[in-house]
Formats: structure tokens, sequence, C-alpha cells
């Protein structure tokens, strides 16, 4: 290991945190976020949100392998999830 270099397991865990806990509450997010959005009853519409949180999660999970820096994939999911959260607050003041 070079001196001064990032060790490469710190990387993987980070990566692994970001996609496991961090991919399943941001698909938690989306999910609440997309059931209030659609223009269909509650109940059809949260069926349509937890299809769509399938691909959502797999999308987040892959991303967090692919992406060659690590603080671009953070800035990403925290901007993601903060987008989420401002449609959440804004569908709960409609």
């Amino acid at each position: 290991m070079v001196r001064g270099s990032p060790d490469v397991s710190v990387g993987l865990k980070q990566r692994i945190f970001a996609a496991i806990p961090i991919g399943y509450g941001l698909t938690y997010l989306f999910t609440g976020a997309i059931s209030r959005l659609l223009p269909t009853d509650r109940t059809e519409a949260v069926l349509w949100a937890s299809m769509a949180s399938f691909s959502v999660y797999l999308a987040i999970v892959i991303y967090a392998f692919a992406e060659p820096k690590l603080i671009r994939l953070w800035c990403v999911l925290v901007g993601l999830g903060g987008s989420i959260v401002a449609v959440l607050i804004w569908t709960a003041t409609r």
C-alpha cells in the first residue's frame, strides 16, 4: 500500500453502506413520494410505486458500485434524498 493513499477496504465499505441501507432508505422515500404524486386512487398508487421501487433500488445499488469517485457518489445520493424529501414536504402542504 502506498503511503497516503486511501485504503481499498474503506472505499468498499462506504460503497456497501451506500448501496444497502442508504439505497433502501432512498427507495423508501421514493415510494412514499411517488405514491402521493400518482393521480390514481391510493391503493393503486401504492401498488405502482412499490413495483417501481424495485427498479429504483437496483439502480442505486448498481450506481453505488459503478461510480468511480466516492465523493460524487455521496453528493448524488444526498442530492437525490434532499430532492425526494422536498417533494414529500411539498405534497404534504398541498
